[in-house]
């Protein structure tokens, strides 16, 4: 009865009772991808200006999902993530660490 949908797990009315309090309703929007974009989490798709490789988007994001529990994402999978797992103080910590590294 489970089923994905952009690498997120999706589960059937009946089994709601056992999800763990963290999910959050699909609805929730604390995080936008002009913000993943000003945190350089993800670039923009016309963004000639981008960095590539070691330090630059992709490379963020890899170690944060790391941080976090995640496994690799994209860009828009990271917002679903976010937005539906993650409070904002979680994310903000874990962003913090990363600066600190």
């Amino acid at each position: 009865s489970w089923r994905w949908r952009c690498g997120v797990p999706l589960v059937m009315p009946e089994h709601l009772p056992v999800l763990p309090c963290a999910v959050r309703p699909a609805c929730r929007q604390v995080w936008s991808m002009a913000r993943l974009h000003e945190l350089q989490l993800a670039n923009a798709f016309d963004d000639g200006g981008a960095v590539h490789g070691p330090g630059g988007a992709a490379d963020r994001r890899r170690q944060l999902c790391a941080l976090l529990g995640l496994g690799r994402c994209s860009g828009a999978q990271l917002l679903i993530a976010l937005n539906r797992f993650f409070d904002e103080e979680t994310v903000m910590a874990a962003l913090a660490q990363l600066a600190a590294a």
